[in-house]
């Protein structure tokens, strides 16, 4: 009787982030539907246009509505990711956030001759 509520313990423990793992799993399967319906749409992929904004001063805002703006400089971009650079006056701050999660980019200065 006692091995079987020590069995119980220890299955619940063992499930107890199971809802993490399934949350984690949504999402996966959410970016891969993305990626799926976009290669059969053939749109422009968005991190093929933040490549081209590589360098340019911009205002981006996010899904989460975390507004990075007034010197921000786009780094680097990959096919999930952005690198982003914050100048304040004391210190500047890198910031790397997937691309999925931004909801808008504005161009403040136009580097582009």
């Amino acid at each position: 009787m006692e091995v079987m509520g020590v069995m119980a313990f220890i299955f619940v423990l063992w499930n107890m982030n199971l809802p993490d793992k399934v949350k984690k799993n949504n999402k996966k399967i959410e970016r891969i539907e993305k990626q799926i319906n976009k290669e059969k749409s053939g749109d422009v992929d968005m991190s093929e246009m933040i490549k081209k904004l590589v360098g340019q001063k911009c205002e981006i805002q996010f899904i989460d509505n975390m507004i990075l703006n007034q010197d921000v400089e786009i780094l680097e971009v990959d096919e999930e990711w952005v690198k982003i650079l914050k100048v304040n006056k004391k210190n500047s701050i890198t910031y790397i956030k997937r691309i999925e999660d931004i909801k808008e980019i504005k161009i403040i200065e136009n580097n582009i001759n």
